[in-house]
């Protein structure tokens, strides 16, 4: 009882490699219908040259906002610095030695990091499960919760290297001052 009106699309199998081609050449080519053949593997290729770029395209702007991220971490730990300096001075005279001191501002800035980081990963598995919820019955996708791999624990490390070099700079000043 259920009789289509129209064929809207139609899967080919061919043989020879050499016959695709062919044939899809015919088929686009066809004068007396707006036809059009498409190679699913030559599309998807194409697709994932597409979606690559762009994803090398948000890799740098992510990598951007780090590295201002890394300049701000820097300016706090200057300034707080300044507005602590009595504190510093009071740890001094307590008897921290100017390694105590250094050892501190480093320490701060990687507990900054750290923070940073446990919210940011429970924001984004919040966000992809939520997006679970209202993406999978509307549109069929469904998104990995798995989002620790090889890339992501280099990544962090790299972060954590970089904070703790961009540190360096606000506890050596700290550790000279402690030392004065």
């Amino acid at each position: 009882t259920l009789e289509p009106k129209a064929v809207t699309a139609l899967m080919v199998g061919l043989k020879s490699k050499m016959a695709t081609f062919k044939l899809q050449r015919w088929i686009n080519d066809y004068p007396r219908e707006a036809l059009m053949a498409i190679l699913p593997g030559v599309v998807l290729i194409e697709l994932w040259q597409m979606t690559g770029a762009i994803e090398r395209v948000l890799i740098l702007i992510s990598g951007l906002i780090f590295v201002s991220a890394l300049f701000g971490v820097t300016a706090m730990l200057l300034s707080s610095m300044r507005e602590r300096r009595q504190e510093l001075r009071i740890l001094r005279s307590l008897g921290a030695s100017p390694l105590i001191l250094y050892l501190l501002l480093v320490s701060e800035a990687l507990i900054i990091l750290l923070l940073g980081t446990v919210i940011a990963i429970a924001a984004l598995l919040l966000a992809l499960g939520l997006a679970n919820i209202g993406a999978a019955p509307a549109l069929g996708l469904s998104f990995s919760l798995n989002i620790f791999t090889t890339g992501s624990a280099v990544t962090l490390a790299m972060m954590l290297a970089s904070v703790f070099v961009i540190s360096l700079i606000p506890a050596w000043r700290a550790y000279r001052e402690g030392r004065v």
